[in-house]
């Protein structure tokens, strides 16, 4: 929701917009924009993977949106959320 709508912003404010995404992620929250933008599929959990496509792109500044939320009953595997926020 928040990465969709700042998307929206930059596009309208006449920036090039580069999203990374997870492998499964579910586009509908940016299918009026898509070919607006330049969508590119990333590991978060595999830095050589970021570091790539941020090598492609060359950003001037960048923007991480990226979470991992624990679901109900999650606790027990709490370590697993860690390296993702960090």
């Amino acid at each position: 929701f928040v990465g969709a709508n700042l998307a929206r912003r930059l596009l309208h404010e006449g920036h090039h917009v580069h999203l990374l995404v997870r492998s499964g992620y579910s586009t509908w929250r940016i299918e009026e924009i898509q070919s607006e933008i330049q969508l590119h599929i990333a590991d978060f959990r595999a830095p050589e993977t970021l570091l790539r496509v941020l090598e492609l792109i060359q950003p001037d500044w960048w923007c991480t949106l990226a979470c991992h939320i624990l679901r109900s009953g999650s606790f027990a595997r709490c370590w697993k959320s860690f390296p993702l926020n960090r």
